[in-house]
């Protein structure tokens, strides 16, 4: 009773704007979670349409989910920077991103084992709460701290997950190499010559896949890519394709 004797004695004692600036902001608060929520259920029902139309494609599928964590991380770096949330927190999120999300993207479709499924959970656990912690002003800019829940926290994590095959066959690794830990891969990457000219080629692969998807949607990128690469000049020289 003393307890709320007390508490009702210190809202008397609040000045009446002060409390109708915490309503107003509570209020708003509220509406930009119900905002965020909606925006999160809008970004599923994309992403179930994408996977609709590239359910099988599973290197077009990866290199959007990439394209997101990348974003993500850059935003994490914005928010640092920017002095709302603390230098450790970012050191925890790309911890997380690294070892969990890109591990998670690099072996995609992959089914991994239990060990991999605790390591996610534990990862991704550890960033929500540095992030819960660590982040400086909710008066200020609450706002940015919901966007960073909804899409880097919850957001990716969903996309992921509907991204899995529904056939369990697909979810097989093509080879013993590709289900390996990227901490795993990181160590013979520095003490292995050959894992490097394997990493450097598939890099080269990789990127000469993304230059031809660019060239045939876009006539300024072949041109580009024609003035920049004498390989793919003579290649796009000899199909008439270079203007």
């Amino acid at each position: 009773m003393a307890d709320g004797s007390v508490s009702h004695a210190h809202q008397a004692m609040q000045p009446p704007e002060l409390q109708a600036h915490q309503a107003e902001f509570g209020f708003f608060m509220l509406a930009v979670i119900v905002l965020a929520i909606m925006g999160l259920i809008v970004l599923a029902a994309l992403w179930g349409t994408f996977l609709d139309k590239h359910e099988h494609n599973h290197a077009k599928v990866r290199d959007v989910m990439l394209a997101g964590l990348a974003l993500a991380a850059c935003m994490e770096i914005l928010f640092v920077f920017s002095d709302l949330a603390n230098l450790w927190v970012l050191v925890i999120s790309l911890v997380a991103d690294i070892w969990g999300a890109l591990d998670a993207l690099l072996r995609y479709p992959a089914a991994s084992g239990k060990a991999f499924v605790v390591k996610q959970l534990t990862l991704h656990f550890l960033k929500t709460v540095a992030w819960a912690m660590g982040y400086k002003s909710y008066a200020r800019h609450g706002c940015k701290f919901i966007l960073v829940l909804f899409y880097n926290l919850w957001g990716m994590p969903v996309t992921y997950i509907m991204s899995l095959p529904l056939d369990t066959r697909e979810c097989v690794p093509k080879s013993d190499n590709h289900n390996v830990d990227i901490s795993r891969r990181l160590w013979h990457l520095t003490w292995s010559a050959h894992e490097r000219r394997q990493c450097l080629q598939t890099c080269k692969r990789w990127w000469y896949r993304r230059l031809s998807s660019a060239s045939e949607y876009s006539g300024l990128a072949r041109k580009a890519i024609c003035a920049a690469s004498p390989v793919y000049r003579r290649r796009f020289q000899k199909g008439s394709r270079c203007v």
